[in-house]
């Protein structure tokens, strides 16, 4: 399932990266783990997830989401922006 918001295209499939607000530190979870974790009635809009360094409850707007892809251009990320504590 892609989640589509203005001219945002989540796919669940490839990694997403966010810096976590408790530890300060910048983390990327596997393509589908951030969709698995987010209770059903927050999608298709917000994604909820556990950092993977603190284990902290996380939320963020999918629409602050844009995409992201090394200097090759061969690997794509979901950068995810305004992440706040659950």
């Amino acid at each position: 399932m892609a989640i589509m918001d203005g001219m945002n295209k989540y796919d669940p499939s490839l990694p997403v990266s966010f810096n976590c607000p408790q530890c300060h530190k910048d983390w990327q979870l596997r393509g589908g783990e951030a969709e698995k974790q987010t209770p059903a009635d927050f999608l298709p809009a917000i994604l909820s997830f556990k950092c993977p360094g603190c284990q902290t409850v996380l939320k963020a707007k999918v629409a602050n989401g844009r995409w992201m892809s090394d200097a090759a251009g061969r690997s794509a990320v979901f950068a995810l922006g305004g992440v706040d504590l659950a």
